[in-house]
């Protein structure tokens, strides 16, 4: 999960590519170009190239998205995200921890 002008986002078909350049840290999460296909997205050594975009709803936002737009996932997600730990069976996942 992250987000981009206050919604939060689900990233789907991604891909990394490293022919455009290294960015500076501040570019980070800055859509710097846009496609009929895809949103590239400054990414460090590199750039994230995102296909699907959708909102909670699972309605897919990536034509609202334009360049300079930032994705940008808040610290209290982070922390979060390190915290759970998945218990898995044969099953799948037994609970959430």
């Amino acid at each position: 999960v992250t987000f981009i002008k206050d919604i939060k986002v689900r990233l789907k078909k991604c891909s990394s590519i490293n022919n455009d350049g290294v960015f500076h840290p501040f570019q980070k999460g800055i859509v710097y170009r846009i496609t009929d296909r895809a949103l590239f997205v400054a990414a460090g050594e590199g750039s994230l190239v995102i296909e699907s975009a959708n909102d909670d709803k699972g309605l897919d936002i990536i034509d609202k998205i334009n360049a300079g737009d930032r994705f940008y996932t808040p610290t209290q997600y982070l922390d979060d995200a390190k915290k759970y730990r998945a218990i898995y069976t044969s099953e799948g996942i037994k609970e959430r921890c």
